[in-house]
């Protein structure tokens, strides 16, 4: 209730009647310094109560959307993780397939090579011993048939022959 000026005078005249006029001064000045209408009353309470109750309910309402928001976000970050890591074994499983076959090539080739090189290396050796066998017939004859001075320059000559047969197929 807000008080006028002329109900401020009505009030005073009734205290003066009750208590007189010294006692209707000390009632008139022990209110609050602007006035009753500053004070809430119980319908200003319950409206402000049924405000501040209706801002619950929307920050409730509001604070269940975003933890909706949030778990959904979480799941799909998890969902996310999991198709990342999905995929990344999925590319290191072929590449481990990869590299694996790879090597296995790779041996395979190693070992075409070697056998290459023993069997390479065998005609050589049957090479070597056919000429070897060849000198040794050819200085078996020039031993029986030629002087000794000769059968050294012809044993000298075979052998040059033959390293140098040897050089050349070592080096084909």
């Amino acid at each position: 209730m807000y008080l006028t000026e002329e109900t401020r005078s009505e009030l005073y005249g009734t205290l003066s009647e009750l208590v007189g006029s010294n006692g209707a001064e000390y009632l008139m000045t022990q209110g609050p310094p602007g006035g009753w209408e500053q004070y809430p009353t119980n319908t200003d309470l319950q409206a402000l109560a049924t405000k501040m109750a209706e801002g619950f309910n929307e920050a409730g309402t509001e604070r269940k959307i975003l933890r909706t928001d949030m778990n959904a976000g979480f799941a799909a970050a998890e969902t996310d993780r999991k198709n990342i890591r999905t995929d990344m074994n999925a590319g290191f499983t072929a590449a481990d397939a990869k590299m694996t076959a790879g090597f296995a090539a790779a041996d395979a080739k190693t070992e075409n090579l070697r056998a290459e090189m023993y069997g390479g290396l065998a005609q050589t050796n049957a090479k070597i011993d056919g000429l070897g066998a060849d000198v040794k017939t050819a200085l078996a004859e020039l031993a029986g048939t030629r002087s000794r001075d000769v059968w050294a320059f012809s044993a000298t000559v075979a052998v040059l022959a033959l390293m140098f047969t040897v050089a050349v197929i070592i080096g084909a």
